[in-house]
Parts: structure tokens; sequence; C-alpha cells
């Protein structure tokens, strides 16, 4: 679901990450890629916030005049043991 932001503001992405049946765990490393419009990567995250097993985000602070008005795009990466999970969220927030 797309959210409306004013440029601006702080934006804050958030990813969840499930094992295979479906159990929230919390993968080793973590990482974040914000993408405009055109999937051009717009800034990166070394690490996400964890707030709760499995759960965490990525607060994006936008700035007016750098950042364009348009729709926006999320993807977490967790590292566990060999396996990396990817959580794609296609234009989850619009800037205004």
């Amino acid at each position: 679901m797309q959210k409306e932001f004013t440029l601006g503001d702080a934006v804050r992405f958030k990813a969840t990450f499930r094992d295979s049946a479906g159990a929230l765990f919390d993968p080793t490393s973590t990482t974040g890629t914000v993408y405009d419009a055109a999937n051009a990567v717009v800034t990166t995250f070394a690490s996400l916030t964890k707030l709760a097993t499995g759960v965490y985000v990525a607060d994006w602070q936008t700035t007016a005049g750098v950042n364009p008005a348009g729709a926006y795009s999320f993807e977490a990466t967790g590292i566990w043991g060999a396996l990396t999970y990817k959580r794609f969220a296609r234009n989850i927030a619009r800037l205004v």
C-alpha cells in the first residue's frame, strides 16, 4: 500500500523476514536500498534497525530540492547462513 509523504518528511520503510515455515527470524545481517520510479538507487542502508524478532525498519530523511516528487520503492535484504532473503516493495512511498 502506497503512503504519501511531503518532501522533507522522514519515511519509514519496514521489512519482515520469515523462514519457509512462516516463522519470523533474525537474519545475521541486513541491508536496504531505496529506488526512485526509474529504478535508480536513491540511497542505501548498511544495516536496518531491529524492532522485534524478524521486524526491521529503515528511516529515510527526504530533502526538498534533492529528492524529486514521485514514487519510491524499497528493497530489504537479509543474510542468514548461506541464504539470502529479499523483500521488495514497489511504489510503497510517494513524495509530493
